[in-house]
């Protein structure tokens, strides 16, 4: 191999080890996107529209904010399995940055759930957490006390 290949052939493995360095997660001021599923805690509000009673649902979802953190969207459903009430949710987040503080702030999601006036309602999270609630009820109830 000639000296001129040679040197040829460092270089082109210097460019490739520098072009995938710059492409490496994690490097000052890329914006990096993570989803996140889970819930953490609910609570739970009596409400009402234009087709009747409904429950509207505050999830929060499992996860920790930190101070280099944006919620950039976020969702919660329902799906009925043997009369409970199993709540889901998700989060989009953005991180950007390397010094963060770990503020652990709250990813919120909120849904509405059409129901019947003065049924019962069981609605549970990823933890196994109840709450009972009638459609039409006057106060609202959480997953665990809210601080």
């Amino acid at each position: 191999m000639t000296r001129y290949t040679m040197s040829s052939l460092l270089c082109s493995l210097g460019l490739c080890l520098l072009v995938a360095g710059c492409e490496a997660e994690g490097e000052p001021g890329e914006v990096q996107t993570s989803e996140v599923s889970g819930v953490r805690s609910f609570c739970v509000e009596p409400g009402s529209g234009p087709d009747g009673p409904s429950l509207e649902v505050s999830v929060v979802v499992d996860t920790c904010l930190s101070s280099c953190d944006t919620l950039v969207s976020s969702e919660c459903g329902v799906s009925e399995v043997e009369g409970i009430m199993l709540l889901t949710a998700s989060a989009t987040i953005e991180s950007e940055g390397d010094s963060c503080s770990a503020d652990c702030g709250d990813a919120t999601a909120t849904c509405t759930i059409p129901v019947e006036e003065g049924e019962v309602y069981t609605l549970r999270d990823d933890d196994g957490d109840e709450v009972e609630i009638a459609g039409g009820a006057d106060e609202g109830a959480c997953s665990v006390e809210p601080i």
